[in-house]
């Protein structure tokens, strides 16, 4: 009968760690969801910040082109527009209907000697475009 005794004491305290065991890897599981979660966010913050710079990089090749009227040929400079176009209607930019609508205007100027001038104004900086105002 001790022998029962032991073997109902064991198995007793044997559950006792399972429930423990169970318990810290309910936990655990928990843990690793609220992470994964987390790094989920983070990565689709990351590649919708991505997006953006490849939007901010081909307004700054616009930019750097036009500044350069006297050195950057017209077509050039269209096809830099219409990777700008690109780039913002694949990534949904939210000003991707203004730059197809810009880039359709230009379009019609591409011989004009204003041509850069025009481009500064519709995809220049606030400082681009004073500068393109005054003829700089």
């Amino acid at each position: 009968m001790a022998t029962v005794a032991l073997t109902q004491g064991s198995g007793a305290s044997g559950m006792s760690g399972a429930n423990v065991d169970i318990s810290s890897r309910r936990k655990d599981t928990q843990n690793l969801q609220v992470t994964l979660s987390s790094l989920k966010q983070e990565v689709k913050a990351l590649k919708t910040k991505r997006l953006d710079m490849q939007v901010d990089e081909a307004l700054a090749n616009i930019r750097t082109l036009a500044s350069r009227p006297k050195l950057t040929a017209p077509h050039v400079l269209l096809a830099a527009i219409e990777t700008l176009v690109d780039i913002a209607l694949t990534t949904n930019h939210k000003e991707a209907t203004m730059f197809s609508k810009a880039f359709s205007t230009c379009k019609k100027y591409e011989y004009n000697e204003e041509f850069c001038s025009l481009v500064l104004k519709l995809f220049g900086s606030q400082e681009d475009k004073r500068n393109s105002f005054f003829g700089c």
